[in-house]
Formats: structure tokens, C-alpha cells, sequence
């Protein structure tokens, strides 16, 4: 490790999917980068940029004393979560723990050590099933799942240290994260991802599975807003520079905006693919949330912030290609 004290952003969870597209905007924009992670999800083959690297736990107040030795931290992008719904069913404690707890722990530490900016990366599954359409900011927050509940209940910590405790920052509710580039080359780890599936079943030749043919939607299939991770690490990038000057806190959806059924996703697939996909319905499966479409006009109008990859094909080529 370097021996001298620089100015740097601590990305917690950068070595994963969505952390290393982070990393790679946030270097250039000339951030200088400490990438702390367990390696429990990603790869250290992910930081192909080159930032400093430490692996371990993002809640241990050692780790950190290692980092600020030689760093003069000035913000963090705390990515480093859990974050597969259906597993949070079966695990709730899990995620409680990871997500909630360790988080505490986190926001313990940037308090003792005078770190007062912080980017969050939450999720659209605090919002839960919603009536009305896209969903705002404002919308009720009722998660249906273990995983949306971690979330939303750290969400609601990080704004107690917002308003008494010195701490600002802003909260990002991601909705659906995928694409890639041909500079980073990551991709989803989640393999019951959608698109996980989709790309599996035209490499594999194999069966597509729908979960659920009647909900009340255009064709009966759930309907999923999907945002282009180059995207999402862009908002990353916006919402530092906000913070600059920003105090309080701030949350903001990150979504396309856009809502597609899954048989249009599909659809779309095989014709930038090329092949045709064999599609089976299965049972819906449980705690499914049938619509999901974010609003994104308030980050559009507070950080200037405007899409430039996020359309369908766009993000299927990405993927499939």
C-alpha cells in the first residue's frame, strides 16, 4: 500500500457487477479510488483500471484504520450488499444482518472518523407493489420481501445520522441493473437474473421459463424497467459531485424510465440475437412484484443527470452479443 495520504473514495462492494462499472466512471472522472471488498461476490479481475484494493469487511473498524493509515478518505459509495429477493425468503436473518446491522456499523465508523459523505445504493424492492405509475420518491414504501425491508430499514438510519448526526448523503433506488461494455465485461453473478436467464437459455439452447402469464398487464407478464449499469454508475459519479456542495439528504430513483413486459424483453432478445428462444410458463413464484417502472424526473432535474445508454437493444446487445 501506498505510504502517503491522498484524497480518495472508498467504493465498498466495488470489485462486484454493478462496483466495477462504478469504479471504471468514477476513475474517469479522475477519482482516485480505494475498492474495499470480501470477494464473497466479486473479483479482484474486475478492477481492471488498476484502483487500490483491499479485501475485507466493509463493517470493521480495522479495515478502516488501514485505510485511513495512508488515505485521506473524502467520501464513500457503499455498494457491498446482498441482494437476491427470492434468497432473502429463505434467509431473512442473512440479510438483515448484511444489509441493515453491518450497515450500522458503517455509518459507526464515517461518524468516529469524521467521513461525511455518502453515497447508498438501495433498491426499487422498497417500494414494493405499487398502484400508481411510474413510481416516484414520494411513493408509500411497503417491501414485500426480507430484501427490500433491509434495505429500506437502513435507509431509514442513514437519514437519523442525515438529520442529527453530521452525516449527508445521497440514496440511490436502483431498479433493474444490467448491460455491460466491452471495456469492463462484467457481468450480472446473479445467475436468476432475467437477463442471466435469457443469455443462458440462447447459449444453452435451453427452455426460458416465465413465472406467471396473468398478471394485469398487456400480455399478462410482469413488467420491468430496465437501466443500463453504465447508466447507473454514471448517477454514481453525478450524485459525488452533488455532494460536494449538497448537505442532508437526497434520494433518487435510477431507472430507464421505460417499462417493458418480459415477452417483449424476449422478444427483443431473439431479434438482436438472432435465435429463437423456447418459452415455458411456471407458476408465478412468490413475493413477485408484477409492475415495476420508476419516475426519474426528479433526478433528471436535480442532478442534470440524462440516459445515454439505457435503451432496449441497446442494453440486449450489450449482454447477448
Amino acid at each position: 500500500m501506498k505510504r502517503f495520504r491522498k484524497a480518495v473514495v472508498v467504493v465498498t462492494g466495488g470489485a462486484g457487477y454493478i462496483g466495477s462499472h462504478v469504479v471504471a466512471e468514477l476513475i474517469k472522472a479522475g477519482e482516485e479510488i480505494v475498492v474495499l471488498d470480501d470477494l464473497s461476490a466479486g473479483s479482484e479481475e474486475n478492477l481492471f483500471l488498476g484502483p487500490e484494493f483491499i479485501k475485507g469487511d466493509f463493517a470493521s473498524p480495522a479495515i478502516w484504520k488501514t485505510i485511513l493509515k495512508y488515505n485521506k478518505v473524502k467520501a464513500v459509495i457503499h455498494l457491498a450488499a446482498k441482494i437476491d429477493a427470492n434468497e432473502s425468503l429463505l434467509k431473512p436473518g442473512l440479510y438483515y444482518e448484511h444489509n441493515t446491522f453491518k450497515t450500522i456499523k458503517l455509518l459507526e465508523i464515517l461518524k468516529g472518523e469524521r467521513i461525511s459523505k455518502l453515497v447508498f445504493a438501495s433498491t426499487a424492492a422498497v417500494y414494493g407493489r405499487q398502484i400508481i405509475l411510474p413510481i416516484s420518491e414520494n411513493a408509500q414504501l411497503r417491501p414485500i420481501n426480507p430484501y427490500g425491508s433491509s434495505k429500506l430499514l437502513a435507509e431509514q438510519v442513514i437519514e437519523y445520522y442525515c438529520q442529527y448526526l453530521g452525516l449527508n448523503a445521497v440514496i440511490l433506488r436502483f431498479f433493474n441493473a444490467v448491460g455491460t461494455t466491452q471495456e469492463v465485461m462484467v457481468h450480472p453473478q446473479n445467475p436468476h437474473g432475467l437477463l442471466a436467464q435469457i443469455k443462458k437459455a440462447i447459449q444453452q439452447n435451453s427452455i426460458f421459463k416465465i413465472f406467471g402469464d396473468e398478471y394485469e398487464t398487456k400480455d399478462g407478464t410482469c413488467i420491468r424497467d430496465l437501466v443500463h449499469t453504465v447508466d447507473l454508475a454514471r448517477a454514481h459519479v453525478a450524485s459525488l459531485n452533488y455532494l460536494k456542495e449538497f448537505k442532508g439528504l437526497a434520494t433518487f430513483n435510477v431507472g430507464s424510465g421505460t417499462g417493458f413486459t418480459i415477452k417483449e424483453i424476449l422478444t427483443v432478445a431473439q431479434e438482436v440475437s438472432q435465435q429463437n428462444i423456447e418459452i415455458k410458463v411456471a407458476k408465478p413464484r412468490a413475493g413477485e412484484i408484477p409492475v415495476s417502472v420508476a419516475d426519474i424526473s426528479v433526478i433528471g432535474r436535480v442532478l442534470k443527470f440524462e440516459l445515454k445508454y439505457s435503451d432496449l437493444k441497446t442494453i440486449l446487445n450489450s449482454i447477448l452479443l
